[in-house]
């Protein structure tokens, strides 16, 4: 890959991430981008934190796709850090098609197919990043990889040759390298490759990703990618145009053995092992009672701080605040979201994923110690029986 693909590459992703999170904005319009975000299995040539600060700051001043409010520069204190944006329409979905038609190579294929269909002697074709077409046509024959033998879908195996799987690990060990954040983003994979190599022969299996485009989907190939890695199968590749994976090789007695090992962890959170620091935020204390909220966490004009831990940075609109202040006037227990609903004038839709950016919004750091959880994926006793959320403390190591 070039040095102008690499970059190219990385501009998409990000503008995804920025779409997503301009879908939620603040009622003024701007929203947090948070340049510490990541996914769940790292990809290849993944922006630095220093990358996305540029590619950010390119895509304000030379595309005039974004406004950048605020800009919150990384320290050596370990708090968030990123910008409060706004986007520029009709000016951002412009950037964001032409990233778009040159990175996301099924959308082109879909485009080519469906113009080819209709007779169309001069189909779609690629795109440099000025906005001009490529003056060289890009046939589907001169993809590397084998063709499809069936189907009318027209598309080809994205890569010949497989990865070369790393060493052997147990069920057990594969899902410890997941937060258990991402516990259902991981089954609904791994029980959709069981149930597509129930249809399949020697141990093959079709596998139809099931993420709509963004960034879940390239969560899903990621993930895809991780699971080839560790040795559960060998991807051929994708078909351009129906999303579905060729997969050979499947090692479907340990991929049961992840969704078997992932619903018991869902059914009993203790049981989960202490082997992984990050998911120290979801975790009580080893002696099994929860901690008590510390008398140094309070408010300091509109950002709050926990203490020795960190703060959660200022609050600029005021709907976030007042979510945040039921929170902690709570010290830990919880509030239904009957109660946010009431105290925001907003819908549901509007308070699960704010509550979701606020905490996505605190730094690195303080994510290890604090989260905010709800009754789907804590137990805390007394449990409301509707549901609702608590922010969850867990001690600084010593």
């Amino acid at each position: 890959m070039t040095p102008e693909e690499i970059i190219n590459k990385q501009t998409w992703e990000i503008l995804q991430d920025i779409k997503e999170e301009s879908l939620v904005p603040e009622e003024d319009g701007t929203f947090f981008y948070d340049t510490t975000r990541t996914v769940i299995a790292a990809g290849e040539n993944s922006p630095s934190r220093e990358r996305k600060f540029a590619i950010v700051r390119k895509l304000a001043r030379d595309e005039k796709a974004i406004e950048i409010v605020e800009e919150i520069a990384p320290d050596w204190r370990g708090e968030r850090n990123g910008f409060y944006l706004k986007v520029l329409q009709p000016q951002f979905d412009r950037v964001y098609e032409k990233y778009k038609k040159a990175c996301d190579l099924t959308t082109y294929l879909k485009d080519y197919q469906e113009e080819m269909l209709k007779g169309d002697d001069n189909p779609s074709e690629l795109y440099h990043m000025d906005g001009k077409k490529q003056t060289q046509k890009v046939s589907p024959i001169k993809h590397k990889g084998a063709m499809f033998p069936t189907g009318s879908g027209g598309g080809y195996y994205n890569r010949s040759h497989p990865i070369r799987p790393i060493k052997k690990q147990s069920a057990q060990e594969i899902v410890n390298g997941f937060s258990s954040s991402n516990y259902a983003f991981v089954l609904m994979v791994s029980e959709g490759i069981l149930s597509a190599s129930e249809f399949g022969s020697d141990g093959e299996a079709n596998y139809q990703l099931q993420s709509a485009p963004g960034q879940l989907l390239m969560q899903e190939r990621q993930l895809l990618s991780k699971f080839e890695e560790l040795g559960l199968f060998r991807n051929l590749g994708e078909d351009g145009i129906s999303a579905i994976a060729k997969l050979r090789d499947v090692d479907t007695v340990t991929i049961r053995e992840i969704a078997t090992e992932i619903k018991s962890r869902q059914l009993n959170p203790q049981a989960e092992p202490e082997s992984k620091n990050e998911d120290l935020k979801t975790r009580q204390a080893t002696t099994g009672q929860e901690i008590q909220w510390s008398g140094d966490f309070k408010w300091e004009g509109k950002r709050f701080v926990f203490g020795q831990y960190g703060n959660t940075g200022y609050f600029s609109s005021k709907d976030r605040k007042a979510m945040f202040e039921e929170l902690v006037d709570a010290k830990g227990g919880w509030v239904t979201v009957k109660k946010l609903k009431a105290i925001t004038k907003k819908g549901e839709d509007y308070v699960r994923p704010t509550l979701g950016q606020i905490e996505r919004g605190l730094s690195k750091e303080l994510r290890k110690f604090i989260s905010i959880v709800s009754t789907e994926d804590d137990d805390m006793q007394p449990k409301p029986t509707e549901g609702s959320y608590r922010i969850k403390f867990s001690p600084k190591p010593l």
